[in-house]
């Protein structure tokens, strides 16, 4: 067991020294990332214990809808209700951008994690993208089937839904799929809807990311002075609620989503920012970010390079991805 109050470099320290070996979970973490990262001892890192901070990123994959090729566009709006009900497909700049994020992230020894439409796994293209990522190492979550509202769907339609989509990632995959992503969103999480955390239950999800803040004006630094305040917390039904942290990227640059066409580097800023504020308090910080968004502002994945530059050069972050916050925060549940 970990000492009580160590810094996170004598954490690191004595997590590298550690026996390992594979996880037998099904949840196990990125095979990309070094076989120190899977010591038994780095399973229980709680950042208000051990000190520094830990960063996930979470990409959404989201609306892909029949006939259309899925590069979202802020000039041609929102699919209207009721269009997005039947397979869609990504198009090849997505597929392509997709592999770029994977390889940047492999190589800081990172695995990202992709929440993804299983509509997505009914295009034969699309489902090997997916079969090849998660063989990569890469975490695979559900984003519904159709990218329906948890808040707006009746309960028996998300749980066919959730259904669906996990047997296609764990037939494709080969992974466990144990998370979701609520599309859009929710101010309130799902506080007060326990018939739909009991359905996500039953069905074998035991982790959501649902609340995002929506109403927040002025300026990026009033989206960071809110992360201490979006932290992990289980619901009374043993559901653990991960929020999306500060800004999406959709949020920073798209217009109908109450952002502007803003420079690249101004989002790595603004990164930075959210990166600093968890470390000086020790929080977990769980980043929302769009391929389709990110690839239309920054074709490069140059923001990436730039945030994961700025946190290996600290000991004290830990890059991560929702599976492995999930973990941790289940070990620290269970800590007796």
């Amino acid at each position: 067991m970990l000492e009580e109050n160590i810094s996170r470099r004598r954490f690191w320290e004595k997590s590298t020294k550690a026996a390992v070996g594979a996880l037998t979970t099904s949840f196990s973490m990125s095979r990309c990332r070094s076989q120190e990262r899977v010591a038994s001892e780095i399973e229980r890192y709680n950042p208000k214990r051990d000190g520094g901070c830990a960063v996930a990123f979470g990409y959404d994959m989201d609306m892909p809808c029949a006939g259309v090729e899925y590069l979202y566009d802020r000039n041609l709006g929102w699919p209207r209700d009721g269009e997005c009900v039947a397979n869609g497909h990504l198009n090849e700049d997505v597929r392509t951008y997709v592999r770029l994020l994977a390889s940047i992230s492999e190589d800081y020894g990172l695995g990202l994690q992709f929440f993804v439409q299983g509509n997505t796994f009914e295009e034969t293209e699309d489902a090997a993208l997916w079969t090849e990522i998660a063989g990569r190492g890469h975490a695979i979550d559900s984003h519904m089937y159709n990218h329906d509202s948890l808040l707006r769907t009746p309960v028996e339609e998300i749980r066919s839904q959730l259904t669906k989509t996990k047997n296609l990632i764990e037939r494709h995959c080969g992974t466990e799929n144990i998370g979701l992503r609520g599309p859009g969103g929710y101010e309130n999480a799902l506080h007060g809807r326990e018939d739909v955390q009991q359905v996500i239950l039953d069905v074998g999800i035991r982790w959501v990311t649902t609340q995002f803040q929506r109403s927040v004006q002025g300026t990026d630094q009033s989206w960071i002075d809110m992360i201490p305040s979006q932290q992990p917390v289980y619901y009374p039904t043993g559901l653990l609620e991960v929020p999306f942290c500060g800004h999406q990227d959709r949020s920073f640059f798209d217009v109908d989503m109450g952002g502007s066409p803003r420079p690249v580097t101004e989002w790595s800023s603004y990164l930075e920012g959210c990166v600093n504020l968890a470390l000086k308090n020790n929080l977990w910080l769980s980043l929302t970010t769009h391929p389709s968004t990110s690839f239309k502002h920054d074709p490069q994945a140059l923001y990436l390079r730039n945030i994961f530059d700025y946190c290996s050069h600290n000991p004290d972050i830990i890059l991560c991805n929702y599976q492995d916050l999930f973990r941790w925060l289940s070990a620290e549940k269970n800590r007796v």
